[in-house]
């Protein structure tokens, strides 16, 4: 009986010293989010610096969390056992996109210093939204001559779109390997 208890005992000071391991690394994570999100408003004159700081800190804030979500919920019921891992799998995916987007940016800062852009002009072809439910929608992709350009962080709205811009011919200068807009204009 001794060592049942013993061994409970043990049990739950395993389990406060990983909890409390997790909140220790949750506060690092949530600080080290905070200062590149921080950094991404620092940055704001700079397109590249300010998106590249505002993906990783989506990705290093989400991924950690996604994990802790899992490791601190109890999964008893069969439902729980597929939510819970399918939370976990679309957190990791999110996070590797928004750090692969991270590091395009960084390989376009040279292009985005030196002005180097390439242009795409053209009727565009397919224009993609964003589908917000809470507001307007805003445009997130525009394609001319096959060649996909995000255009999300212009804020551009839909309807302001429709009226400005619609069916008529684009100029769009874009980042080279990330296929970030700088610019729409009218051509």
């Amino acid at each position: 009986m001794a060592n049942i208890k013993q061994k409970q005992a043990t049990n739950k000071n395993s389990k406060r010293k990983i909890t409390k391991f997790i909140l220790f690394v949750s506060i690092i994570v949530f600080l080290v989010s905070s200062l590149l999100l921080f950094l991404s408003f620092i940055f704001k004159e700079n397109l590249v610096m300010s998106e590249m700081f505002l993906l990783l800190a989506g990705a290093v804030f989400f991924f950690p969390f996604s994990l802790i979500v899992a490791y601190r919920y109890k999964m008893v019921k069969v439902i729980d056992k597929i939510v819970i891992p399918l939370f976990v799998v679309g957190a990791l995916f999110f996070s590797a996109k928004w750090v692969f987007s991270a590091a395009q940016l960084y390989l376009d800062k040279e292009a985005y210093d030196q002005r180097n852009f390439k242009v795409a002009k053209g009727i565009p072809s397919e224009i993609t939204y964003d589908g917000s439910k809470n507001g307007p929608d805003y445009i997130d992709t525009i394609t001319i001559d096959d060649t996909k350009i995000k255009v999300s962080h212009l804020f551009i709205v839909e309807k302001d779109f429709n009226k400005r811009l619609m069916n008529k011919p684009l100029k769009i200068k874009y980042l080279p390997i990330s296929k970030y807009a700088i610019g729409v204009e009218k051509y």
